[in-house]
């Protein structure tokens, strides 16, 4: 069990290059093992904060993630803001569920898809068994080995062939084994600004469009034995509101007494079915209360201009992954999204 009252995590690429700091209060994190070897963790913060630190100057928003405050200051909860259970049974089979509570989000969709692609592409960790780390030297918080010549060709190919066969026992449990992911947001708020750029005005008092929920329920279920793959989310009291964005992180705000959006529960969720990789089969479904608007015509408008930045920018993301499998797949010197290309029967350009 550890309990930690402060923890801060800096990400980056290096010293010169941060991506994101994680910040949180009163860290509890305990592992529990039966004998039934079933084992159960669980993470909890009584605060949280997540913040991109790039010096991308399209993104004004450094705080992505953070408590809602109440008259100007975060609200003192005994509750934990955030809560992570896992549960592992013997035969693989694992259930996660993350709950966040009176949090508010800044979506800004570049900026998290920057934070999120680090997680992604992190390298494997090199694991050295118990020989190698003691023909290795320690020096500052990395590890060296010291071994040259046909004995570390001999241990590394070992290795080499304990860490494949590890790796393909892992697997073969993994493709048989079920997995779940809940998350649930309770009361939280998601702001969505039109232009979050450190040229534009002073970011507190930036017009914004608020969702707010009463909860958001989503589940991801993989059942590698029936090759099924279901995806639910259920949205509890949607409301919609346009304002500053000041207004939109505290608890207290006048401004649901004019939400645009009647209060709207709605789910969809989608199930896949997979036969070697393919899917072969899918099934879509959307359930939704009757959908009321109240609205002025400037916060129609201010609200119209927001979601057309939102979508603008998972567009252009989108676009650039495209480019960039491109180029990965015929070499940096084409230029993509070029009308002049190469033609495959002499040095002549066409159009």
């Amino acid at each position: 069990k550890i309990d930690i009252r402060t923890v801060r995590f800096h990400f980056g690429l290096d010293e010169n290059n941060p991506v994101a700091d994680l910040q949180g209060s009163r860290l509890q994190w305990s592992l529990l093992k039966k004998q039934d070897k079933i084992s159960h963790q669980k993470l909890t913060f009584n605060s949280i904060y997540l913040s991109q630190t790039s010096s991308n100057k399209e993104w004004l928003a450094r705080d992505l993630l953070f408590p809602l405050k109440e008259n100007g200051q975060v609200s003192d909860k005994k509750s934990p803001q955030l809560i992570y259970i896992s549960t592992s049974n013997p035969n693989g089979d694992n259930v996660r569920f993350l709950v966040v509570n009176d949090a508010c989000i800044f979506l800004i969709y570049p900026a998290w898809m920057f934070v999120k692609s680090f997680f992604q592409n992190l390298p494997n960790p090199d694991i050295m068994n118990t020989s190698e780390v003691l023909s290795s030297v320690q020096i500052a918080d990395r590890w060296y080995r010291i071994d040259k010549g046909e004995n570390l060709q001999i241990k590394e190919t070992q290795a080499q062939g304990k860490q494949s066969d590890s790796v393909n026992r892992d697997t073969s449990i993994a493709d048989k084994s079920d997995y779940q992911f809940r998350v649930m947001l309770c009361s939280p708020r998601i702001v969505i600004v039109g232009e979050p750029s450190l040229e534009t005005c002073d970011f507190e008092e930036m017009k914004a469009v608020t969702l707010s929920l009463g909860h958001l329920d989503f589940l991801y279920q993989n059942n590698p034995k029936s090759s099924v793959v279901q995806k639910s989310v259920f949205l509890h009291e949607l409301q919609l509101f346009t304002g500053s964005t000041i207004d939109a992180i505290s608890i207290l705000n006048e401004q649901e007494q004019h939400s645009l959006l009647y209060p709207l529960c709605l789910g969809a969720g989608i199930i896949s079915r997979y036969d070697d990789e393919v899917v072969v089969e899918s099934r879509k479904w959307i359930s939704s209360d009757v959908v009321s608007v109240r609205t002025a015509f400037t916060d129609m408008t201010l609200a119209i201009d927001v979601f057309i930045k939102l979508i603008s920018d998972y567009k252009n993301k989108v676009t650039r992954q495209q480019d960039d499998e491109r180029r990965n797949i015929c070499g940096n010197d084409v230029e993509v999204g070029s009308p002049i290309q190469k033609n495959n029967f002499g040095s002549k350009d066409v159009i």
